[in-house]
């Protein structure tokens, strides 16, 4: 039964919590909410008093205050479906993006957010490449051939986890070596395009990727391990190093059990779907795309479409 009467909104540099992105007065880190209101009284009217004034303030930082340190992959599908359109996952000034396109995006929206003074990040894609692949330069060094799962050596991360991502105000720092890989901006609207591309060339399998990305993040005290996997959840492909035929099958079920073991270390696993159709996963009985990406996922709270 409160009328609220006021609303404020400030905005300010806190430099006396630890954790936080460095401020100034133009580029603010923390923001206060104050509200102000009225209550109307029963038994105090008798004696004089109809109403009483309540004020609640409230304030925000920007990544956090005290946060958890966080180690996190990106696994991104760098398979020729993802050149699909996805018209509603809303990129600014991109009228009719791809889902490559889309998921680069979302790379490029949570870097900016993570804090380089305790976060570390790292980009794998799939299907594997022949070589290692490390761009820190533009031109862009030339992507190394796609080469079939399993095949020894396989390379699925670009570049190593690294803190270079952002400047601590949300711009990405374009030298660093996953802002080379992954760009800046999309489209027409990129002010540096990303070196990695969807060039696809062995088809869909996510298992091994899910595996290798969970291997790849390190076991450190204090830190929470993060999986942010990016796909349109089709996984059947027929490439296959020899001796693995046996991986041809149920192919969204494994991913799916990869993911689970993940979460059972203790890694969070986030979804992101796109264009990810209620049927498909021609290899299993048990899942189709969307309800692969969904299994995926650590919860139903972690799972994006």
């Amino acid at each position: 039964n409160v009328t609220i009467t006021s609303s404020t909104t400030t905005l300010s540099c806190v430099t006396t919590t630890s954790g936080l992105p460095t401020c100034n007065s133009s580029n603010p880190n923390v923001v206060t909410v104050t509200r102000t209101g009225t209550v109307n009284t029963f038994f105090l009217k008798a004696v004089g008093r109809s109403s009483f004034t309540l004020t609640s303030t409230v304030s925000a930082a920007k990544a956090g205050g005290t946060a958890q340190a966080l180690n996190v992959m990106f696994v991104l599908d760098a398979t020729g479906s993802m050149s699909s359109s996805d018209n509603n996952c809303g990129i600014p000034g991109v009228s009719s993006p791809s889902r490559f396109q889309c998921a680069q995006y979302s790379v490029q929206s949570v870097l900016k957010v993570l804090n380089t003074s305790i976060d570390q990040a790292g980009l794998m894609i799939f299907p594997g490449m022949a070589s290692a692949y490390n761009p820190t330069s533009h031109p862009c060094a030339t992507q190394p051939s796609s080469v079939a799962y399993y095949t020894s050596p396989i390379y699925y991360q670009v570049g190593s986890l690294n803190s270079t991502y952002n400047n601590g105000s949300g711009s990405l720092v374009t030298t660093s070596p996953l802002v080379q890989a992954i760009g800046v901006g999309v489209g027409s609207g990129a002010t540096l395009t990303g070196c990695v591309t969807n060039k696809g060339g062995q088809g869909s399998y996510a298992a091994e990727v899910i595996n290798k990305a969970q291997a790849a993040l390190p076991t450190t005290a204090g830190t929470k391990n993060v999986i942010i996997f990016l796909s349109d959840g089709d996984y059947s492909s027929s490439s296959f190093a020899s001796g693995n035929s046996s991986k041809a099958t149920a192919q969204c079920s494994q991913a799916v059990t990869a993911a689970q073991a993940a979460t059972t270390a203790g890694t969070t696993v986030y979804s992101v779907a796109y264009g990810a159709a209620t049927s498909g996963c021609s290899t299993d009985t048990s899942y189709n795309p969307c309800s692969t990406m969904k299994a995926i996922a650590s919860d139903s709270t972690r799972f994006y479409s």
